[in-house]
């Protein structure tokens, strides 16, 4: 079964199933703004590396 449905992708994540004409592209121009959530999931007993550290704080400044 086949749910029809909108999403906000970024190209290169969208690109095969651009190319292979599974998924089409919706012209967005004139939509105006709109809020869009993030999420980020780091595992708590894991250290994190510097540049995940730093990237994890840059997010959470908002």
């Amino acid at each position: 079964m086949t749910v029809p449905g909108v999403a906000f992708l970024p190209r290169f994540a969208a690109a095969a199933s651009l190319a292979s004409g599974s998924l089409v592209e919706v012209p967005s121009e004139g939509l105006g703004p709109m809020d869009m959530w993030t999420q980020l999931f780091v595992h708590r007993q894991r250290l994190a590396s510097p540049p995940v550290a730093a990237f994890v704080e840059l997010l959470a400044e908002g």
